[in-house]
C-alpha cells in the first residue's frame, strides 16, 4: 500500500507539472514556439508599457487586412503532457497593447489539440479586449477535458485578432489542483476498496 501511494503522488507530481518551453521568451528569441503569420510574423523584443519586468516578451503585429483575421501574428506549441479527463485546465497570458494609436487590441488565445492544426488562428469567440492604456494585464480561460481530449498532447495557440499590435508573455498552463487532487483520491479509494475484497 506505501508503494502505491508513493505511485499516486509521484503520478499527480508529473500531471501538474507543466512542460511548456519559453513560456517567458528569456531566450531572447521564438525556441520552441511555432509561429503563424501570412504577412506579419511575430519576433520578441523587450517589454513595452508599465507593470512587466522580464527581459523579454513575444510581439504580436496586427497584419489586419480587410477583415481577414489569419494574416495576423500568432504563436503555438504542442506540449509533452497530455489531458487527463475530467482535469480543469487554466492557460494564463500577460498581454499589453503596444500600438501607437489608441482604441482596444484582441488577443485570442485556446487550448486544444494535434489533430486541429496547431498553426490555426483562434475563432473570434476565443478573443478578448485589451486595453489601450499601456500596461500588462493578465487573461485566462479554462477548460475541461473531455473524451476526445484525454490523452492527447496540450496545445495552445495565442495569435493577435485585432487592429492593434500586441504583446505577450508568461504564457502558462496549470491543471486545477483541487480536481488532480480529487482525481487522485478517487483512485486510491478504489484501490483501496479492491484490497479488501
Amino acid at each position: 500500500m506505501k508503494y502505491l501511494v508513493s505511485g499516486l503522488v509521484v503520478m499527480l507530481m508529473c500531471v501538474t507539472a507543466q512542460g511548456q518551453t519559453n513560456g517567458d521568451f528569456e531566450t531572447g528569441d521564438l525556441t520552441g514556439w511555432g509561429v503563424t503569420g501570412d504577412l506579419v510574423t511575430p519576433s520578441v523584443s523587450a517589454p513595452s508599457g508599465a507593470g512587466n519586468a522580464s527581459d523579454n516578451a513575444a510581439d504580436l503585429p496586427s497584419g489586419w487586412t480587410d477583415s481577414v483575421w489569419n494574416t495576423t501574428g500568432g504563436v503555438w506549441q504542442e506540449l509533452p503532457e497530455t489531458y487527463v479527463l475530467g482535469v480543469n485546465y487554466t492557460l494564463s497570458i500577460d498581454v499589453v497593447h503596444t500600438d501607437s494609436s489608441t482604441g482596444v487590441g484582441n488577443l485570442g488565445f485556446q487550448m486544444g489539440i494535434s489533430s486541429e492544426i496547431p498553426g490555426t488562428y483562434p475563432q473570434l469567440n476565443d478573443a478578448e479586449a485589451v486595453s489601450d492604456s499601456k500596461v500588462w494585464e493578465t487573461k485566462s480561460r479554462s477548460i475541461v477535458a473531455n473524451g476526445t481530449m484525454a490523452g492527447q498532447n496540450i496545445v495552445i495557440r495565442v495569435f493577435n485578432v485585432g487592429h492593434r499590435n500586441l504583446q505577450v508573455d508568461n504564457i502558462n498552463v496549470t491543471p486545477e489542483p483541487a480536481t488532480m487532487s480529487m482525481l487522485g483520491l478517487g483512485a486510491l479509494a478504489l484501490l483501496r476498496r479492491r484490497r479488501k475484497a
